[in-house]
């Protein structure tokens, strides 16, 4: 299977990518872009949920659309229903894919918050226990390296077949046939996709705000 790449994003809009809040000093450009760029990403796919509440210019939700009517059928990953905001925030900024509410009761390998990921305690090490995500804090989950977010990224890969080589800051809109990578990190990141097929790898190059459309 063919991955086709298609980078950049909305023209005259400003760099690319999703910032959760304290990722990057408030000002900066890229952060206010960014936000505005991915809410627009989460209105459209979620319907306003997700990232996406609040007003959105018509040239960043052209662009939205234009990227979410590609997809096909719904987003896959966490869904929305019961996430909480903070939590919300956090995962997708470090690369957890996110569904509309109610994915998981149509999607048996769709994820649900409390359920297949959750969080008990501020100080718990990341990890998979009996099949379960166990999370730190949001705040220590966001500064967590690549390698220590190995047991999040291996557990993807076992639900949704996809697995994100990177450090944290990419944020993942995945479907049937496409996934949209969104950096919101103020430093150029590398990496790699895995999948949607086993052996399937596509090198991964975001600058600050950057974005790739990977579509199979």
């Amino acid at each position: 299977m063919d991955v086709s790449l298609v980078t950049g994003g909305p023209s005259g809009t400003g760099p690319l990518g999703p910032v959760p809040v304290g990722a990057v000093p408030a000002g900066s450009a890229a952060a206010q872009a960014g936000l505005a760029q991915v809410r627009a990403l989460h209105a459209v796919a979620f319907a306003g949920g997700g990232l996406g509440a609040g007003a959105h210019t018509p040239d960043l939700l052209a662009w939205a659309r234009t990227i979410v009517g590609a997809g096909q059928g719904a987003p896959r990953g966490l869904d929305l229903d019961g996430l909480p905001a903070q939590w919300c925030a956090a995962l997708s900024a470090v690369g957890v894919p996110l569904a509309p509410s109610g994915a998981a009761d149509r999607e048996p390998r769709d994820l649900r918050w409390g359920r297949d990921i959750i969080s008990t305690s501020p100080d718990a090490p990341l990890a998979v226990s009996e099949g379960v995500l166990v999370l730190p804090s949001a705040e220590r989950l966001l500064a967590l390296t690549s390698l220590d977010l190995k047991p999040l990224r291996a557990f993807i890969a076992s639900r949704l077949g996809i697995r994100l080589q990177a450090a944290a800051g990419i944020h993942v809109l995945f479907w049937a046939n496409q996934a949209v990578l969104v950096s919101c990190a103020p430093v150029p990141l590398g990496g790699f996709f895995h999948g949607p097929q086993v052996g399937q790898r596509t090198s991964v190059a975001l600058e600050p705000g950057g974005v790739q459309v990977l579509r199979w």
